[in-house]
């Protein structure tokens, strides 16, 4: 394999990829090891909730202490999730999650998960793991 050669002649990336990544701009395989993501989002550490609105994208964890799921107009659905950050006290907010149309979140979200979100100009990322026993 050479780096110049062109990504359509590799027989192992599937077709649908190919095209995907010719969207990118990726067409050689030097594109596609040169190739960096546009964010980065360190999930080590996590601030704390916000207090106030801001437009800057942030990645918050906490814990899911309520989900429902809403119908309305028929057959329309909302799903929210409550999170609750992890060291709350009397003072903290807890914060609401809502998926339109998405219900099937509901299968994979269920409350004492913990959550993970990345909020980034309008835009949802969530991973959960189930919390170890205390």
């Amino acid at each position: 394999m050479e780096i110049s050669q062109p990504l359509e002649e590799l027989d192992w990336i599937p077709r649908p990829k190919i095209l995907a990544l010719r969207r990118l701009g990726i067409a050689t395989v030097e594109h596609l090891l040169t190739h960096f993501p546009r964010r980065h989002e360190d999930r080590h550490q996590f601030p704390q909730f916000p207090r106030d609105e801001s437009d800057k994208p942030i990645c918050l964890s906490g814990e899911v202490i309520k989900t429902s799921l809403r119908r309305f107009g028929g057959w329309k659905k909302i799903f929210e999730a409550t999170l609750q950050e992890p060291n709350a006290n009397a003072l903290s907010q807890p914060l609401v999650c809502r998926w339109f149309n998405l219900h099937y979140v509901q299968k994979m979200l269920g409350s004492n998960l913990s959550c993970s979100e990345s909020h980034a100009s309008g835009a949802s990322d969530f991973a959960w793991t189930i919390p170890s026993s205390k």
